[in-house]
């Protein structure tokens, strides 16, 4: 029963933190029991991080217990399944220099030609 209640209460989290991005005009692209992924549509990092921050404090709010945080940004990413993704992310460096690097979730020898990949995209935030 317990694993039972468990499982239920992070699907309605899941489900609430959804809603509420999506009340934002954002989408969530991902999300499982410990992760989601929302497209921003911007390519403006300091906006996408902003977005980052209100969603955060959005989702906060609504949970004691809980707390969201803010993983990484996706510059662009192929998503092919559960747990199973690559992507380019971005971060700022303390002088303010973006640095880029490449991200393998799951099994990496279909990804092997990702790293050249230059797609327009926009920034995914994973929390």
């Amino acid at each position: 029963m317990f694993l039972g209640t468990v499982t239920s209460k992070g699907r309605e989290i899941l489900l609430q933190t959804r809603d509420l991005i999506q009340k934002m005009n954002l989408d969530v692209i991902y999300g499982d029991t410990d992760s989601v992924m929302v497209n921003s549509n911007s390519t403006d990092y300091e906006e996408v991080y902003r977005l980052g921050r209100e969603i955060k404090t959005n989702v906060n709010k609504l949970y004691r217990l809980l707390e969201l945080d803010i993983d990484g940004v996706f510059r662009y990413m192929l998503l092919l399944k559960k747990k199973k993704y690559a992507a380019v992310t971005i971060e700022k460096d303390a002088e303010g220099n973006f640095k880029e690097t490449t991200e393998l979730k799951g099994k990496t020898s279909c990804f092997k030609n990702f790293k050249n990949a230059e797609p327009d995209a926009v920034s995914v935030l994973q929390f």
